[in-house]
């Protein structure tokens, strides 16, 4: 479960598998069967200054973070489903019909819309027990893989994107989620399965100590399971037609909406006026009064868009693009040397003798994993054929 304080799509246990990481000694563990070879050298931690000169985890998250900004401005799509909250659209003043019925078109600022409404955390099962859960998959008299499962009578209905495992009593914001897991629903069961250093007791990181593997003290002896999934409702609305009237305090009146696809992949919806019904738990269309007087100021947009997962995870592709792109732009090796680590992180890092022209108009730099993301984000767009894999 390394994690950070920077909200991140790509998971850090996912790009530490890209390069080549061992699990273990990226959560800052090690055990007797998976000692570090340099004394502690190849040992991560969540901050610099316990190993200076070395890239930190929260350095990574950083990278990754830039990268995933650097590379939604060039395809036009977050690299994974990504929340937008009150995204202010301002309401045309001219064309509009006065009997408010066509629904307005909005051009979304990200493209793959996926569905209009909010982010919304339903507990699935608190306190879920998995003290004995580790499993020695190799017989290497180590258990290197947490395995566990629950059973809920809607399980079926649900998406493997959607199921979060949390350490127990933690906030269900992003960063806490224990990511990059391998997760199944079969009928009404759950199961859950992933690295034993992913439950790592979360406390431990923030620390100069390499954590003993060899001692069960610091795996977490239980999780909550979480539903994450997007509610459109009067209290998580996908569209607010916000109109300004100064006579009250705030100075706007709202009424609601819905979003309807029109071309998701383009970001193009239809701001739609809708009532919510309380008795159905369902939308019905509305009117907008659309006077010169009474006309929407402006409207916020709470919706979901992005790339979809592959097998709950970043599509694989743009996962490489993320972690290449990521460490060209780190300032700080990810290895004490001496295995293939380093040579992914020099390979990623050097600049390249190419002066074409492709090459040196590379928006994300000279270096050459900036050039591999380069490549692979044309290459999901579908545009410029002169780049290729």
């Amino acid at each position: 479960m390394a994690r950070s304080d920077t909200e991140t799509l790509l998971s850090l246990d996912t790009y530490s598998r890209i390069v080549g990481m061992d699990p273990r000694h990226f959560n800052q563990m090690y055990c007797t069967s998976f000692p570090d070879p340099r004394g502690y050298d190849s040992i991560w931690y969540q901050d610099s200054w316990p190993n200076p000169g070395r890239a930190s985890r929260e350095d990574v998250a950083l990278a990754i973070a830039e990268a995933e900004e650097m590379m939604a401005e060039i395809i036009g799509y977050w690299v994974a489903p990504k929340y937008t909250t009150d995204d202010r659209q301002i309401f045309p003043f001219v064309n509009y019909p006065r009997s408010g019925r066509r629904p307005l078109s909005v051009e979304l600022e990200r493209l793959k819309f996926i569905a209009g409404g909010c982010r919304v955390v339903t507990l699935i099962e608190e306190d879920v027990d998995i003290s004995a859960s580790r499993v020695d998959n190799d017989h290497d008299d180590w258990g290197e893989l947490m395995v566990f499962s629950i059973t809920d009578a809607d399980a079926s209905s649900w998406n493997i994107d959607e199921i979060a495992v949390y350490p127990s009593d933690s906030d269900t914001d992003d960063i806490y989620r224990i990511k990059g897991l391998k997760i199944t629903i079969s009928g009404t069961t759950i199961t859950v399965k992933g690295q034993s250093p992913q439950f790592t007791i979360p406390e431990l990181w923030g620390t100069d100590q390499a954590i003993d593997g060899d001692d069960d003290a610091v795996f977490l002896d239980s999780v909550d399971i979480y539903r994450v999934h997007t509610v459109s409702s009067e209290t998580h609305p996908p569209v607010r037609f916000m109109y300004k009237d100064l006579t009250v305090y705030p100075p706007y009146t709202t009424t609601y909406g819905v979003l309807e696809e029109v071309i998701a992949k383009r970001g193009l919806v239809q701001a739609v006026p809708a009532v919510w019904s309380d008795v159905t738990s369902s939308w019905s269309v509305s009117t907008l009064t659309c006077t010169m007087l009474t006309k929407p100021d402006h409207l916020l947009l709470n919706y979901v868009s992005g790339h979809p997962l592959l097998r709950g995870e970043v599509h694989p592709k743009l996962a490489r693009a993320i972690a290449a792109l990521a460490t060209s732009r780190l300032t700080s090796p990810i290895s004490g040397g001496g295995e293939s680590v380093e040579k992914i992180y020099n390979e990623w890092q050097r600049r390249s003798d190419d002066d074409s022209f492709q090459r040196k108009n590379c928006p994300f730099g000279d270096r050459n994993g900036a050039w591999i993301a380069w490549q692979i984000c044309h290459t999901m767009f579908g545009s410029l054929d002169s780049f290729s894999l």
